[in-house]
């Protein structure tokens, strides 16, 4: 239904214009038009945008869906969030061999205790992860079809 208008009339008579009744039913139309609208909209499309609880996030909240994630300054960084890697992050050499990469952090609320995933770029094909506290945690490597061969007996070898 297109928007209706209501006719005020000639001022300062008001002749010429819709009766009350009239005006009040197109207003009434009017609402009901945006109210049924409203409603075909998702609990989305009336959420705040933010990374509190109930909010919707935005492209790049915790660096998820950037085109220029942050650059990590080190490993240990005690927040949820997606980050790169580089030579001169700290603590980058606790996962051997990894120059570049991408880091994903889950931090556990109001500690030093999280997970982190950690996939090389420069080289490739290494995958690591650590959890608990960061301080003691070692990275672990995940071994998997880029990594490894498979003896004739098909055992899993490294490369």
């Amino acid at each position: 239904m297109a928007k209706q208008t209501i006719l005020l009339g000639a001022a300062p008579t008001g002749v010429g214009g819709d009766t009350p009744r009239t005006a009040f039913t197109k207003a009434q139309q009017n609402f009901d038009e945006l109210y049924a609208r409203d409603a075909q909209l998702g609990s989305a499309a009336n959420a705040n945008i933010g990374t509190a609880l109930g909010n919707v996030m935005a492209v790049g909240a915790f660096g998820i869906g950037s085109a220029a994630p942050a650059i990590s300054t080190t490993m240990n960084e005690f927040v949820t969030q997606c980050k790169i890697v580089t030579p001169s992050t700290q603590y980058v050499s606790n996962l051997p061999g990894l120059s570049y990469g991408t880091r994903l952090d889950l931090a556990y609320p109001g500690s030093t205790l999280g997970s982190q995933i950690m996939m090389g770029i420069s080289p490739g094909n290494i995958i690591g992860f650590r959890s608990g506290d960061y301080a003691t945690a070692a990275f672990n490597i995940i071994y998997h079809t880029g990594n490894t061969t498979r003896a004739a007996d098909g055992t899993l070898k490294a490369i």
